[in-house]
């Protein structure tokens, strides 16, 4: 009869494996040990569990983060901790896209720290993006260990991916100009169409996120030169609150209202809870990517130079502020774009150097003073 179990070590290792079987399959397992009386102990204790040997990580995980039947965030709001069904979606989809496509199939024992790192190391991805991937990861493992599925959660350890956050640039006001112009035919040339021409000039116009510009109802231009911000469209496609939570009003200049009443003209869905800009559907948004995707070609057609530059949709909430910031105060400036603090709004300045130096030149004097004879 065949032992449930054979003990060997690797060329080079000190470390103790052993092998155990599945029907006709044979499985490599670390002991972690480098006694053999030891490993013995592992591999016997391993194998009389007798538990882990017929669960793969897709067996596992087949209702994890999906929100109406995910023991684990049932538990989760039983302890009163929050677990929004926005991050349940977007964890969901860290399982679907990334982790059960390369590891659904392995056994919950043939898991490693070692082959998880690189094979996360190796994708195109944000390191902010991975440690999101990596933190899903760890949650579902972290369950199956407490569920006496493993004995141990292997990413216990592992290190997270180092911030490497892109700088965002953003455009100048002659640029700006060139995006938006006032020729109604070389506006239509570079954006397409008159809604969108619409909605990149909101964002470029008032800095509203673009959550939030997809959010936007009829009802939400509450008079000539004014929008009202209190929606935003999250990750999985459903109008909710805004990012901060807040309710606020934006200043809508009068070349953009002028476009969004020309908008109004033509829209198939003019009442006042359509949207006002609609995907496949009156009552359905642009998707998140659809707006990065659709500006990239525009700036091409505008003629806007971007290399060496990191130029996104978000730039557009990045010059509101940057330009916005030299000619308002503070609090009027953070009233408008819903931050909280002053550092955010630092964040999201990026005055040039010519900016930089006219606003030194007021403490010109103090300076001076310091050295006067």
């Amino acid at each position: 009869m065949r032992d449930d179990y054979t003990l060997f070590r690797r060329k080079g290792s000190k470390t103790w494996y052993f092998y155990y079987y599945k029907g006709n399959e044979r499985i490599a397992r670390s002991t972690g040990k480098s006694l053999k009386h030891e490993a013995k102990q592992e591999a016997r204790k391993f194998v009389e569990r007798g538990k882990v040997s017929d669960i793969t990580l897709n067996d596992f995980s087949k209702d994890f983060f999906l929100w109406d039947r995910c023991p684990w965030i049932k538990r989760q709001h039983s302890k009163g901790r929050s677990f929004s069904k926005q991050v349940a979606h977007e964890r969901r989809a860290h399982l679907r896209n990334y982790i059960l496509p390369e590891f659904g199939k392995y056994y919950l024992t043939e898991l490693n720290k070692r082959s998880i790192e690189n094979w996360l190391t190796s994708q195109a991805l944000s390191n902010q993006t991975k440690n999101h991937i990596l933190y899903s990861f760890r949650i579902v493992l972290r369950d199956a260990e407490d569920a006496e599925l493993l004995e141990k959660n292997v990413l216990d350890r592992v290190e997270p991916f180092g911030n490497e956050a892109k700088k965002r640039d953003v455009f100048t006001v002659a640029e700006l100009k060139q995006l938006f112009p006032d020729d109604r035919e070389k506006l239509l040339e570079i954006w397409g169409s008159l809604k969108h021409a619409t909605c990149y000039i909101i964002l470029a116009s008032t800095g509203i996120r673009t959550g939030e510009v997809r959010a936007l109802q009829w009802l939400h231009n509450i008079s000539d030169g004014a929008l009202l911000i209190d929606k935003a469209v999250k990750a999985d496609s459903s109008i909710g609150t805004t990012k901060s939570k807040d309710v606020r009003i934006v200043l809508l200049p009068a070349k953009a209202q002028r476009l969004l009443n020309e908008w109004f003209k033509e829209t198939p869905f003019s009442e006042n809870v359509d949207l006002i800009f609609f995907g496949n559907g009156k009552d359905k948004p642009w998707s998140r990517d659809y707006l990065s995707k659709y500006f990239r070609p525009c700036i091409a057609r505008a003629k806007i130079e971007t290399t060496g530059k990191n130029i996104v949709c978000h730039s557009f909430r990045h010059t509101f502020n940057t330009v916005m910031r030299q000619v308002l105060p503070l609090e009027i400036l953070q009233a408008l774009t819903g931050h909280k603090s002053e550092s955010m709004t630092d964040l999201y300045d990026h005055p040039t150097l010519e900016a930089r130096l006219k606003k030194l030149e007021g403490s010109r004097k103090l300076i001076e003073s310091v050295w006067r004879n």
